[in-house]
């Protein structure tokens, strides 16, 4: 199996709205890819103006925000050291919904691939423990 990390396919792309400064909504192209979500300026753009990781230290949640575009329907990317975390909005409660769910996929993808690196890293060490008590018995017929 592919790890995430080794994949670099688009997963969703489209048009978000994303808050700014607290103040405006900025519309947005979003390319999802299974490390990170990328908001470009618009859909030709080649430099993502915001990076957003999509990993085990993240969290999403649909949400409701006053400011937003009329018609639109938001949510929250939680994110370490962004207070307030980013707040995005899609054309659609269908749009949302297919966001949210891809960006919970890679979310997972990363939590399944932490676990199983902790596993083998516990299995390592406990390996290697046993094999110092066995290198601890003396063999020699010295005396």
């Amino acid at each position: 199996m592919t790890s995430p990390r080794e994949m670099n396919t688009t997963v969703l792309r489209g048009t978000l709205w994303r808050n700014k400064s607290g103040i405006s909504w900025v519309k947005m192209y979003a390319v999802l890819r299974p490390d990170a979500l990328l908001l470009y300026e618009d859909i030709k753009g080649t430099m993502p103006m915001v990076i957003i990781p999509v990993n085990h230290d993240v969290a999403i949640a649909a949400a409701q925000f006053d400011n937003a575009p009329r018609g639109t329907f938001g949510f929250r990317v939680d994110v370490e050291g962004v207070p307030g975390g980013h707040l995005l909005a899609a054309a659609t409660e269908k749009e949302r919904g297919n966001w949210l769910q891809d960006i919970q996929m890679g979310i997972q993808a990363f939590q399944d691939l932490h676990a199983r690196e902790v596993y083998d890293e516990e299995r390592r060490i406990r390996m290697d423990q046993e094999f110092e008590k066995l290198n601890m018995i003396d063999f020699s017929t010295e005396l």
